[in-house]
């Protein structure tokens, strides 16, 4: 499978607060205006994933509720698997539970063409001081569906290599720009031992979580899901042996209870100094520099996704908001009878 980006940029913590702000505030403004929507006459409803960094939301939304005193926010919030399951059975079905729901660049483009997300090229526009230009081309176009933006961006990530500095160096490790495989894995085999695990590595089953990480290690090994006629290829030497390289490195060095850990659970194992290296989500930044939920501030360094036979081999992801279709907005008037 052909990655869908592989830009190492990303927004840093700062910038993803003002986009966060951004992206919540224009997603509300759009029902704001609407008039009665959500759980009750002054209720905005806001479907989020449960990551750690979608706390900054809350955290702005006093500042738009100051700005906007008829408008009562309600936030729900569910682990990744969940809310994929149930906001996209939502959506698609014309639910009402939820007024802005939390979707990525994968989902966006989908929707917008099924008609389950609201235009928000008017409300952009209409919006003083709101550029979309302000957006890594990336991102906009990714979320974009016949040249409008559908859905606009919390925040925006790629993935990287994230170990212990301090560690590598006493051990004297050194690693490629951009490091192989290879090379993470005898690093794992040395730095494990009693008290530290080599490397932490997502096992949760679920498309958003495992196979966020393996499918780029498949795609850096030659390998992918289906070929130009969609024939599929997970049946392949080259995925094989991308699986299993994964697969014998977090059982002979990585955590303990990898089948259970997400992007979460190794954040943690990570900022508690548990483990040597993670590789995950470029968005960990905000965690692992941050003195009030990690022990490891200032002794962390940071490398480009891992490669082996193809280079680069990062993912490019963005969580973002978007209105559904069938809530009330200020061009409708009303619900839409589109789900």
């Amino acid at each position: 499978m052909q990655p869908p980006g592989s830009s190492t940029r990303t927004i840093g913590f700062t910038g993803k607060l003002v986009a966060g702000a951004g992206a919540l505030c224009l997603a509300l403004t759009g029902c704001a205006g609407a008039g009665s929507i959500g759980a009750s006459d002054r209720t905005v409803t806001i479907a989020m994933v449960s990551n750690s960094q979608m706390t900054d939301a809350r955290s702005l939304a006093s500042q738009f509720e100051a700005e906007n005193p008829d408008i009562d926010l309600r936030f729900v919030t569910l682990s990744e698997n969940e809310a994929r399951a149930k906001i996209t059975a939502s959506t698609a079905m014309g639910g009402g539970e939820f007024d802005v729901v939390m979707i990525s660049n994968y989902e966006t483009p989908q929707w917008a063409e099924y008609g389950w997300l609201t235009n928000l090229g008017p409300f952009i526009e209409a919006t003083e001081g709101y550029d979309q230009e302000d957006f890594i081309p990336s991102l906009r176009e990714a979320l974009s569906y016949d040249g409008d933006m559908y859905s606009v961006p919390f925040y925006g990530e790629s993935s990287f290599l994230m170990y212990r500095r301090d560690l590598f160096e006493q051990a004297g490790i050194t690693l490629s720009d951009p490091p192989t495989w290879t090379e993470v894995a005898d690093a794992a085999a040395q730095l494990d031992g009693p008290d530290i695990n080599g490397i932490c590595l997502r096992g949760k089953p679920g498309w958003g979580e495992l196979l966020a990480p393996l499918d780029t290690v498949i795609n850096t090994f030659g390998g992918r899901w289906f070929d130009e006629d969609w024939n599929a290829q997970l049946d392949s030497p080259e995925v094989q042996r991308a699986v299993e390289f994964y697969v014998d490195l977090v059982r002979s060095h990585g955590q303990p209870g990898a089948a259970t850990s997400g992007f979460t659970e190794c954040a943690t194992q990570l900022a508690q100094g548990r483990v040597a290296m993670w590789y995950d989500s470029t968005s960990a930044v905000s965690t692992l520099e941050d003195p009030s939920s990690s022990n490891v501030v200032g002794k962390i360094g940071y490398a480009a996704a891992p490669v082996m036979e193809k280079d680069p081999s990062g993912w490019l992801y963005t969580w973002s908001l978007g209105i559904r279709r069938a809530a009330r907005t200020p061009t409708t008037g009303g619900s839409s009878s589109r789900g």
